[in-house]
């Protein structure tokens, strides 16, 4: 785990899956400077499960900064956005369309 103790150092419970978090503090820092150290919980969960089942694609909802590329955010949304967009394909599920309670994908 990190030195810093990065966002998956405290988890230690059997139903938790825990990623590499060395690998993917560096790709996150690799789009840098980074205003922030750490990229967010947001981020990190995307990293899981890239690294745990390999998607191509993956539907995002209520992530807005990281979405909508906010410079005015604790965190570096503009690095985590590169960072994320270059390991999968991201769908913004906030601009899909709801037809009875199931998402369209255009």
């Amino acid at each position: 785990m990190g030195d810093r103790g990065g966002k998956f150092d405290d988890v230690d419970r059997d139903n938790i899956w825990q990623a590499d978090w060395e690998r993917w503090d560096a790709h996150y820092r690799s789009f840098g400077p980074v205003k922030h150290p750490d990229p967010s919980s947001g981020t990190c969960a995307v990293y899981s499960v890239v690294e745990r089942w390999k998607p191509d694609t993956i539907g995002l909802i209520g992530f807005d900064y990281v979405l909508d590329n906010k410079a005015d955010w604790i965190h570096d949304a503009r690095a985590e956005l590169k960072s994320i967009e270059s390991i999968v394909h991201i769908i913004d599920l906030r601009r899909q369309k709801v037809n009875r309670g199931k998402v369209c994908l255009q």
